[in-house]
Order: C-alpha cells, then sequence, then structure tokens
C-alpha cells in the first residue's frame, strides 16, 4: 500500500518544476500526510486491513519494558484521531488506558486527565498533539507514579502542536531524574522526512510552523523537490 502510493506521488512530483513544488505545497503536504498514516498504522486509510503493523508490536515492546516499573506512567501521542482511540481501548484493560482528543467533550477530556493524574492503576494518556492545549497539566498527583516517558507514534508537519506536547512534558518532567522522548519512525518512510522538517524548523530556525505556512516547509533545504524525491525513492 505505501509502495504504490510512494511511486505515484513521486511520479507526479518528478514532473513538477521545483516552483510548481511549492506553489501546490497544501496538496503535496496532504499527500505525504497520507504516506505518513500508512506508516503509523494501514487501517488508518484501509479498515479492512488485517495484516501486521509494526509500529504497534513495537510500542507493546516499549510498554512492556517501561511498564514493568509499576512506579512509571507513559505518555503516547499520536496525531490521528482513529489511532488515539484504538490504542486506548487495546491498552484499557492492561494499563487502564485514557484517550484525550480535540473530539471529546470537555468533560471527557477533564476526566481522561483527572484518572492520569489521580489514579494509580491509570498508567497510559494517549492524545493527538493538537489536544493539548496550553495549561494542560499532566503531573501525576498521587505520589507514587511518575511520568518520564514520552512516545510519540506518529509526527505530522503541524509543529506548533508538537511543540505544546512538548511543554507538557517538560512541565511534567522538571523533577524527574530522567526524561526520555521517543519517536517511532518506519525506516526508508516519510517519517523520517517529517521529523527532519519539524525538527530543524524549531532547532535551527527556532520557527513554529502551523497550517498557514505550507509553502515555507517545502521552501528550500531540506524542504526542496530533492530532498521529497530522496525519501519518496
Amino acid at each position: 500500500m505505501y509502495q504504490q502510493m510512494r511511486d505515484n506521488l513521486r511520479v507526479e512530483i518528478t514532473s513538477m518544476s521545483s516552483d510548481q513544488v511549492v506553489s501546490e505545497a497544501s496538496t503535496i503536504i496532504v499527500k505525504l500526510l497520507r504516506l505518513s498514516q500508512i506508516a503509523s498504522n494501514p487501517s488508518l486509510l484501509d479498515p479492512g486491513y488485517t495484516g501486521s503493523n509494526a509500529k504497534l508490536k513495537e510500542l507493546e515492546e516499549l510498554l512492556d519494558d517501561i511498564l514493568e516499573d509499576e512506579s512509571k506512567k507513559v505518555i503516547v501521542w499520536s496525531h490521528y484521531v482513529q489511532n488515539v482511540q484504538s490504542l486506548a481501548e487495546l491498552f484499557s484493560e492492561k494499563y487502564h488506558a485514557v484517550a484525550h482528543t480535540g473530539e471529546q467533550s470537555i468533560e471527557l477530556r477533564q476526566e481522561s486527565v483527572r484518572l492520569f493524574t489521580e489514579d494509580p492503576s491509570c498508567r497510559m494518556f494517549i492524545a493527538t498533539p493538537q489536544s493539548a492545549k496550553e495549561g494542560l497539566t499532566l503531573l501525576p498527583k498521587d505520589g507514587h507514579t511518575r511520568a518520564d516517558t514520552m512516545i510519540y507514534v506518529d509526527m505530522s508537519f503541524d509543529g506548533g502542536s508538537y511543540t505544546q506536547s512538548q511543554a507538557r512534558f517538560h512541565r511534567i518532567g522538571q523533577k524527574a531524574e530522567r526524561c526520555l522522548v521517543i519517536h517511532l519512525l518506519a525506516e526508508d518512510t516519510v517519517d523520517e522526512y517529517i521529523r527532519a522538517n519539524i525538527l530543524e524548523k524549531i532547532e535551527t530556525a527556532g520557527a513554529l510552523l502551523d497550517d498557514r505556512d505550507v509553502k515555507g516547509i517545502l521552501g528550500g533545504g531540506a524542504m526542496s523537490k530533492d530532498s521529497i524525491l530522496r525519501i519518496l525513492s
């Protein structure tokens, strides 16, 4: 599925000039994010998909390792609401996971935060970065557990949401001995391009991306036509 969509996009971009790539940035980004969805969870685009899910397998192994320590809690981020919902359901019994998305009512979101911060049995908070608005505090209040690990199942070009989710983590990790951020990347996929794009903008330029500067995402350097073709090769 990924290879077919990747090859079609590569042919399309190859036929464009560099200026056309920039002018068609919005459309290209949508297609890159579709590739990201497949890399994250193929069933996001194909509800009938019954094959394996490499990221889910890796996530399960990470959780088994981290949460073996009963004093630990974990925050998991995915930009796709369906992912958040399915992961929360999958881990509801084992880790009493809760979901947090912008599609939920305010009451449900508040309850998920309350459970994660106050209930020792609630070991996982699974959310979309878009729902991590300013003021959200995820510091466990029970005095027995700490959340010092965040796992990104996938990323998007929305650097603003990424930095917001990071801010939630820095706040909760201020007194932790170690703060660990894990990015699950499918090797040789658009995952690597998106992560490099976000980190370069934030770390070197100090720019926070949002949906309004899509042309800047593909403007040059690591965001050029050639770089996109490399990741689609």
